[in-house]
């Protein structure tokens, strides 16, 4: 009995053990899978906002936005040789198209230039000159020659663009000697010079001053052949004229003898003599400078822009 007690004891401890073990050993619950994240976009449209600059390019792969820097683009901070300069994209082309020309003169040397500089005329790098610097001039001067006294003024600007302008000249009659020359004092050509190198000319019909405070005005245009773009030079007026000369003479009666006044002064009187020819020559001084927009080898912008 005893043993058939302890058999049953063992049996059922085994039954208990079967059961706890029954109860910790049921199936394990599957694990949940990770959420994955919403999709960026769906549409490159959805993108734009991505696109900061104006050379950036927004799209959409696979679900996400991706940014590009277009190339040949003006913005994208490259300055590409090949489309771009400094004046058609001054953002990614920052130097280039700047500072005073240099020419090289007939001796071969090297010059700089006053007045012409590169900047951009449009989209592109040129020569130029900026129309602000033209300054207007003028000089006096008081031209006294064969018992005449006439006051000339010479107008120009400053620089002087070469076969487009003139230079004005003014003729004032100031005084005269009356016992010594007779009015009129015709004027027959106005020069303008470099030692022997003719600027401009021209030659007048009828001007005349006839009487003190009477001016006459002419207009020289200025054409010449130049050597360089821009030229300075000392710059010479010549005015050719002529004038009647006086002969001074004793008053006689029909026998030859002198006549005298109430004072018992001796009387004379004057005749036309002998037609003087001459020229004024007038040095300006202060120097010219020249300029040539249609120079062969210059390509000059003249605008205000």
């Amino acid at each position: 009995m005893k043993k058939r007690g302890m058999l049953v004891f063992a049996l059922f401890s085994i039954l208990i053990i079967g059961l706890f073990l029954a109860g910790c050993g049921g199936k394990e619950e599957p694990k949940q899978a990770a959420q994955q994240p919403a999709p960026e976009c769906a549409v490159d449209s959805d993108c734009s906002a991505k696109a900061q600059g104006v050379c950036d390019e927004a799209s959409c792969v696979s679900g996400t936005c991706i940014v590009n820097t277009k190339e040949n683009c003006c913005g994208n901070g490259v300055c590409e040789e090949e489309s771009e300069n400094v004046c058609s994209c001054p953002s990614d082309c920052e130097t280039g198209c700047e500072g005073h020309v240099e020419f090289k003169t007939p001796s071969g040397a090297i010059q700089k230039s006053k007045y012409f500089n590169y900047g951009c005329i449009g989209s592109q790098c040129g020569i130029k000159y900026n129309p602000s610097e033209i300054k207007p001039h003028q000089a006096y001067h008081d031209l006294r020659q064969d018992n005449l006294v006439i006051g000339m003024t010479a107008s120009y600007i400053q620089p002087f663009e070469i076969n487009h302008g003139s230079v004005g000249i003014e003729l004032q009659l100031k005084d005269y000697n009356a016992e010594l020359v007779a009015l009129p004092v015709f004027i027959s050509e106005v020069r303008v010079m470099e030692n022997s190198l003719l600027l401009g000319r021209v030659k007048g019909a009828d001007w005349t001053l006839d009487s003190i405070g009477d001016s006459i005005s002419i207009e020289v245009p200025i054409s010449y052949s130049m050597a360089m773009p821009e030229e300075q030079k000392t710059v010479t007026i010549q005015i050719d004229y002529q004038v009647m000369k006086l002969k001074k003479i004793s008053v006689r009666d029909e026998n030859g003898r002198q006549q005298y006044d109430e004072f018992g002064q001796p009387v004379y009187t004057y005749i036309n003599d002998t037609l003087k020819i001459n020229t004024f020559i007038q040095t300006l001084a202060e120097r010219i400078y020249f300029i040539d927009p249609n120079y062969d080898k210059v390509k000059v912008d003249f605008s205000q822009e």
